[in-house]
């Protein structure tokens, strides 16, 4: 399978184009149905490949994946998402990559993080509803005696769990359901050092494998100086 990016269209149209990151070019996968279903929609794409469409005409929230144009699997129905006032830059996950053969299993978790708020919304593929979770990870102090939440911002899915930067290099955040929302931390036992100025934390899966990448700059973010990636030890978790 191809790896496909799903970006805005510039041109003003509603319909999402899809960049080939392989090829370095944008793409025509569209069949007449996956274009169409997220044209007008509030999408959010996952790093398996599926796609979260929340049809607010329809009152309709599903999952589809771009990729599959041979037969009817490549859509799974879910609960309507109540709330139609999230933000399309929420970031989407899936604890595991879905089997529309298999939607009697309750393993696989759909999880919606706000980006604005400490608050995620999450279903599994066999739920009636979505729910709604507020949760408390800690402030940051902003001066003045002012303070608020702390967000999750980056996280992702690996080996069933959620995993999520706490803002440092000292400890890693987990998510797991068991079935209602957990969160704990792992100390990071060797520290890691970045070198002074502005860094930005990606946390990536590949291939059942957790990957921390830090990005230094000096002032501006969009230039980046140093990069180092560091790999999750799941012997000494």
């Amino acid at each position: 399978m191809k790896p496909y990016l799903a970006l805005k269209n510039a041109t003003g149209s509603d319909e999402p184009v899809f960049f080939s990151v392989s090829e370095k070019r944008a793409i025509d996968i569209d069949d007449g149905r996956a274009i169409g279903e997220l044209t007008n929609n509030n999408c959010w794409a996952t790093p398996q490949g599926w796609i979260l469409v929340r049809d607010g005409l329809s009152s309709t929230t599903y999952l589809l994946d771009p990729h599959n144009r041979t037969d009817d699997r490549n859509k799974i129905s879910l609960p309507h998402l109540p709330e139609d006032n999230l933000s399309t830059y929420s970031t989407c996950l899936l604890s595991e990559y879905p089997d529309p053969a298999q939607l009697g299993s309750a393993s696989c978790v759909l999880l919606l993080v706000e980006t604005m708020a400490p608050v995620i919304w999450y279903c599994r593929l066999d739920d009636k509803d979505w729910t709604r979770h507020e949760y408390d990870i800690g402030t940051l102090n902003l001066g003045g005696g002012c303070t608020e939440k702390l967000v999750i911002s980056p996280i992702t899915a690996c080996r069933g769990k959620f995993y999520f930067n706490g803002g440092g290099f000292e400890e890693l955040g987990v998510l797991e359901f068991c079935p209602a929302p957990v969160f704990s931390t792992i100390t990071i036992r060797d520290a890691i050092t970045v070198p002074p100025g502005l860094a930005k934390v990606i946390m990536v899966e590949s291939e059942q494998e957790l990957y921390m990448v830090s990005l230094t700059s000096s002032y501006n973010l969009n230039v980046v100086h140093q990069f180092s990636v560091h790999k999750m030890d799941f012997v000494k978790e």
